[in-house]
């Protein structure tokens, strides 16, 4: 949504179901969110991550489990207040 403004603090949840469809990850990518808060898979660590600007822009990275081919997965980042957490299938 082009008119869609975030409050920089939260509360917010980006949450998507992903099923990757190739076996690894070679560039910088953003599945859900914006720049600098996003959900997206680590090119390095072929990790899911999330990735939060602060309203002081300061960031938060959080790190998930490794991606697998062809597994779903439900994937959600929660920030309220200063506190940033990465849930991948709940856990």
């Amino acid at each position: 949504i082009p008119s869609l403004r975030l409050r920089r603090g939260g509360p917010l949840t980006l949450e998507a179901y992903f099923t990757p469809t190739v076996d690894r990850i070679t560039n910088i990518n953003q599945l859900l969110g914006t720049s600098f808060n996003a959900l997206f898979i680590n090119y390095e660590t072929q990790k899911w991550s999330l990735v939060w600007q602060h309203a002081n822009e300061t960031s938060t990275t959080c790190t998930g489990p490794p991606f697998i081919k062809g597994r779903r997965v439900h994937v959600a980042g929660v920030i309220a207040d200063d506190e940033v957490h990465l849930f991948v299938d709940g856990k």
